[in-house]
């Protein structure tokens, strides 16, 4: 063989033979298991996880399948469920400390692309949201007591300073195709029908924008269900998650079914507009709320 040909093949030879016996010889469930208690480590010991299956795509990617989050506080209870995740690492942002990844997230048919990024300093997140579904977060029920199942689609995309929270920036922006709850008792206290909350044809939408301190709420509206709101304000950030203020205010409105579930609207039925939707605002701070139907102030 000629010297030159030698030169070409056997370099090509040897990499198709190390990468042979990576993918073949790699100790997937070493890795697996070790993920498994790293990430549980991480969590405080609160919660559990186990991944189903794990492999390496090269140079610096994992691909993940079947991964159940549990809740070990109390009765062991699957608080998250993820049927496949793609991850692609960014080497040279990770030798310098810092961290870089490309995901591709699929669970309860819904998928979400995107960067996460973090820093000494900082957290970034770019997020391509289509078909979410939250029925993949048993946590919501099990914290809060009924099911929720949805259908979102939208962008993320915000960079959080844990630090220095005033430097927080970014936009979220989210188009609500579908949004039940099922039957339930929120909290032990609160019985509810199952409800629709938003519906394909309406305009049920987040748009947030989030810039040095304050957080825009250009619309948070729900629509063509049971639960109407239109609302929009302002939400000033804060050192101190309780020092949170904003001065939120729009309208909102029930639908009969709802109405029959909450008998303590009737107090407020005088504020009831010919729209037939109450006037509603919220101010203050997180630690010390002002909620007001009308004039009438909830008490909290």
């Amino acid at each position: 063989m000629p010297m030159a040909l030698k030169v070409l093949v056997y370099p090509l030879f040897a990499l198709f033979c190390f990468v042979f016996f990576c993918l073949v010889l790699f100790p997937f469930d070493s890795v697996r298991g070790r993920i498994e208690s790293e990430i549980k480590r991480s969590l405080g010991g609160a919660y559990d996880i186990t991944i189903g299956k794990i492999d390496l795509s090269l140079p610096a990617g994992v691909d993940i399948e079947k991964v159940h989050v549990f809740s070990l506080q109390g009765q062991r209870t699957k608080v998250a469920q993820i049927d496949e995740a793609e991850l692609n690492i960014g080497l040279l942002a990770l030798v310098m400390g810092k961290l870089d990844v490309n995901y591709d997230i699929r669970a309860a048919g819904g998928r979400i692309q995107g960067n996460f990024k973090q820093t000494k300093e900082n957290i970034a997140v770019e997020a391509d949201l289509k078909n979410v579904n939250l029925a993949a977060v048993p946590l919501i029920k099990e914290n809060w007591g009924i099911g929720i199942s949805s259908d979102v689609d939208g962008d993320v995309d915000i960079e959080l300073y844990p630090r220095t929270p005033l430097k927080n920036n970014g936009s979220i922006q989210l188009k609500i195709d579908q949004l039940k709850t099922e039957a339930g008792n929120i909290k032990g206290f609160l019985a509810l029908p199952d409800l629709t909350l938003a519906t394909p044809q309406s305009q049920s939408k987040i748009d947030v924008i989030m810039n040095r301190g304050s957080v825009e709420i250009r619309k948070l509206g729900l629509s063509g269900g049971d639960l109407t709101l239109d609302l929009g304000g302002k939400v000033y950030l804060a050192q101190r998650l309780s020092n949170l203020r904003f001065n939120v205010r729009g309208k909102m409105g029930v639908s009969e079914k709802l109405d029959k579930a909450l008998p303590f609207l009737m107090i407020v039925q005088k504020y009831k507009g010919q729209d037939g939707l109450y006037p509603l605002t919220m101010t203050g701070q997180l630690r010390k709320p002002n909620i007001r139907i009308g004039e009438f102030r909830v008490p909290m």
